[in-house]
């Protein structure tokens, strides 16, 4: 069965080819393993995504765009190009296939601009690394590396998305959904409205509205408290495309959670349910954007206990989401880690940029302005690059503005720096893969009286943690990506990060651990705040 239904996705792709022989052709790599899915699936299960990977080949082809499938682990492209399959769920291994086939593609002039994994984990293997944040994860999961060609996650060559095969039918249903989105730029009908939904914890509203200001009037964001489930208006099929979320999500609980700011009664509930899975409905061609933690696990879960996999299942487009823990700002400064990360997402996607590229560009505009600000990346920086992904085609365009012509077509619409070269405008400095350090206070404190000292500081802002169960820690500064190397002194030299956790029982029951880092330079004095969302 296999056998005979390979041919039909080649053949798409040799039309996809043929359609763009007059110049560079751009092209998505739609990888997969194919032990995987067979084992998972078995032949006739096989047969069926082959056929519809077929389907979504033909529909890029007609945007001049060659739908390329690629199994990691046995494909005639790789005995073709003259590449080792990779070794069955290792991910540096996935990623070298990635990194070879493009190159030789690129012999050609055909451009791997996007890379579409299809599978869970399990199927293609999220990569693992180092945590530099003093929070629960034991590891970042992480597609950022599959969109790089060296060590350095800050330059992206090319825009990642993933299509979990949480379900069988998921799986097929997501495919001949993005097929058809494609059908539809190529006979020029790109969506143009922008209406958007916004919702966040009222804890940090001022910079939810910072990020959400991209896409709406900041003063339209709902938040929780005072609403929850039951009482904000779940937007249905008919609803704003474009999403926002700045909830809290946990670990081990489907729903996401508002948070109390600190200037309300005592009579709101702290953590009340906000969202849960089964309040999505339909909500055909959404693309959504949440900065909850966990917000895109996807590991031993379901549509019925996920919401990012109901948004997918209720016919979203593009959800971008973290994997794991994510922080961001309180108040009015500038913004930081993931509100920086969605604003510049919303506005790259509104400036026409297919899903994947937008936020590929967040990721880079976040690196440059945060090392521009402070000259080297906070782990909160990092997790941001590191563990925020795309679930969903990164080819697809979603929005086109006024006048623009360049998202119906596949290649020469000027949204990257060059086939060759990464996208948007990378910071001066490389910023290594894994990198680590540790720097000491300047002042003579010494760090149980710092802590002390920034534990009660903080404490007059947010009285939450002022109390006896709020636990204390002190740390280096940068994180594993970021690098003090360079910077000028004083800037990243000198300061520690000082971090302060608290567990509160939510309204559903599940407990929520909030984390506070805190930033102090060598004098002591706080430079920034980020919490965990």
């Amino acid at each position: 069965m296999f056998a005979r239904s390979w041919p039909t996705a080649w053949a798409a792709v040799a039309r996809g080819r043929r359609a763009a022989a007059a110049g560079p052709t751009t092209a998505m790599l739609i990888v997969s393993s194919r032990h995987g899915l067979w084992q998972r699936y078995g032949p006739d299960g096989v047969h069926a995504i082959e056929q519809a990977v077929g389907v979504l080949a033909e529909a890029l082809a007609a945007r001049g765009i060659s739908g390329t499938p690629l199994y990691v682990d046995d494909s005639p492209l790789l005995s073709l190009l003259g590449v080792l399959p990779a070794r069955a769920g290792d991910p540096v291994d996935v990623a070298r296939v990635i990194r070879e086939v493009a190159a030789r593609l690129a012999l050609t002039d055909e451009h791997a601009r996007f890379a579409l994994l299809l599978g869970d984990d399990a199927i293609v293997p999220f990569h693992r690394l180092a945590n530099a944040a003093d929070d629960d994860d034991e590891a970042v999961l992480s597609d950022q590396p599959y969109a790089v060609d060296g060590d350095d996650l800050a330059r992206p060559v090319r825009a990642v998305g993933r299509l979990p095969d949480c379900g069988f039918d998921l799986l097929i249903a997501s495919l001949h959904a993005a097929a058809a989105a494609h059908r539809q730029l190529a006979a020029g009908e790109c969506p143009a409205g922008a209406e958007a939904f916004g919702y966040s914890a009222s804890f940090w509203k001022r910079a939810a509205r910072g990020a959400y200001g991209a896409i709406d009037a900041p003063n339209r964001l709902r938040l929780s408290p005072p609403l929850a489930h039951p009482d904000v208006p779940h937007p249905g099929a008919d609803g704003p495309r474009f999403r926002y979320y700045n909830l809290h999500g946990l670990v081990d609980a489907p729903e996401w959670f508002g948070q109390r700011d600190p200037g309300f009664g005592a009579n709101a509930p702290e953590f009340p349910v906000a969202l849960r899975p089964e309040d999505i409905g339909c909500v055909p061609g959404a693309v959504v954007m949440s900065e909850a933690c966990h917000g895109a696990r996807l590991i031993d879960r379901a549509p019925s206990d996920a919401i990012a996999l109901s948004y997918l299942a209720g016919g979203a487009l593009a959800f971008v989401g973290a994997t794991g823990v994510a922080y961001g700002g309180i108040g009015d400064g500038p913004l930081l880690g993931a509100d920086l990360l969605a604003q510049r997402f919303w506005r790259s996607l509104l400036a026409g940029r297919p899903a994947g590229e937008a936020l590929a560009h967040a990721k880079v505009d976040l690196v440059s302005e945060t090392m521009a600000r402070q000259g080297y990346l906070d782990a909160e920086d990092e997790k941001a690059v590191a563990n925020f992904v795309l679930l969903g085609d990164p080819s697809l365009s979603h929005h086109a503005p006024p006048g623009g012509q360049g998202a119906a077509r596949g290649h020469g619409d000027g949204v990257m720096a060059g086939p060759e070269g990464a996208m948007g405008a990378p910071p001066a400095r490389s910023i290594p893969l894994a990198r680590s350090g540790t720097h000491r206070i300047s002042d003579g404190r010494a760090p149980e009286a710092l802590a002390e000292h920034v534990r009660r500081a903080v404490a007059r802002q947010l009285p939450g943690f002022g109390g006896d169960d709020v636990r204390v820690r002190l740390a280096g500064g940068h994180g594993s990506l970021g690098s003090a190397r360079g910077a000028p002194p004083g800037r990243a030299r000198d300061h520690v990060v000082v971090t302060l956790s608290r567990t509160v029982r939510t309204c559903a029951g599940p407990c929520c651990p909030t984390v506070l880092r805190v930033t102090v330079d060598g004098h002591g004095r706080i430079r920034k705040m980020a919490v965990s969302r």
